[in-house]
């Protein structure tokens, strides 16, 4: 995020152990905010942040604002990153696997897909509910493989003396050549998306449920309080009482909205359980060289 932050036009120092004063937050990341946020906004400037919730009390130190995946400064600047740099995932690169002594190529994946309802945003869009990200690998018999979160993490770059050495070999890989993208898709979709759509189905199901309760019974009190109130404030009324503050009509007109919005919450929230799989999409990909493969290449013990 720091690196990043600083590309992006920022200025950021760090003040204690790994806590950070900002003290220019560049209007490219206010702007997008304003764009793609829905709750706090982005400050211009923040006396201090933190990664870690340990950190965000120090004493004698001002209170750190704590960033991670949700805040609106994050989520600013990844998206911005994401805009300017997407095209580097699917250009892919290479890397390395420290800890695989064998010699066999493969490629790694990196696929998103999202579940969303037919609740419709102000964009005209309908909502995404979840997202969520997915990793295979492909070897070179057409084998896919689910590896997790983020396994690029263990993974190391190329180094120049060993580009030398596999870009060669990489020409005379004809599988590299084959629609992998295709296998990925048609992995994801058949395994991966039904488990995580059954998994946000339960989930919303389950919230859906417990919320249509509660509004049904708060909003039905109010409704039934109301329709008295303006029962009896008529009867006063043809008694020749009137209410100065409130009259049988606007008592009426309290009732049937409250009924107006309970048949929308309704309707809202069974929008809400209108479930549907996006297709995958591949964002990105690697070529993972073996390190075994390296050290065969260049003639020593695997």
């Amino acid at each position: 995020f720091l690196e990043a932050f600083r590309v992006l036009g920022g200025t950021v120092r760090e003040r204690e152990p790994r806590r950070y004063e900002i003290t220019h937050v560049p209007a490219v990341i206010r702007n997008r905010d304003r764009m793609i946020g829905t709750g706090e906004s982005v400050l211009t400037s923040y006396e201090r942040i933190c990664f870690e919730k340990d950190r965000i009390n120090v004493q004698g130190k001002p209170t750190a604002a704590f960033v991670c995946p949700g805040h609106p400064l994050l989520d600013a600047t990844i998206d911005l990153v994401l805009e300017r740099y997407r095209e580097l995932l699917k250009r892919g690169t290479i890397l390395v696997d420290p800890d695989d002594l064998g010699d066999k190529l493969r490629v790694l994946l990196y696929l998103e897909h999202s579940i969303q309802d037919a609740r419709i945003t102000p964009s005209g869009e309908r909502r995404v509910v979840s997202k969520r990200m997915q990793f295979v690998e492909i070897d070179s018999l057409g084998e896919v493989h689910n590896v997790g979160y983020a396994p690029y993490l263990d993974y190391m770059p190329l180094g120049d003396d060993e580009r030398d050495l596999i870009l060669p070999m990489i020409e005379s890989e004809d599988w590299l050549k084959a629609d992998l993208e295709g296998k990925g898709f048609s992995y994801s979709a058949e395994h991966v998306v039904p488990e995580h759509l059954s998994e946000v189905r339960r989930r919303r199901d389950e919230l859906v449920v417990k919320t249509r309760a509660a509004v049904q019974e708060r909003l039905t009190k109010e409704i039934n309080y109301w329709d008295h109130r303006a029962h009896e404030l008529k009867e006063q009324e043809l008694a020749g009482k009137v209410n100065a503050r409130i009259n049988s009509a606007k008592a009426r007109q309290r009732a049937d909205d409250l009924v107006a919005r309970l048949q929308k919450r309704m309707i809202d929230l069974d929008k809400g359980r209108q479930l549907s799989a996006l297709p995958p999409v591949v964002v990105g990909g690697a070529l993972v060289v073996p390190l075994g493969l390296i050290r065969r290449l260049r003639g020593e013990d695997a």
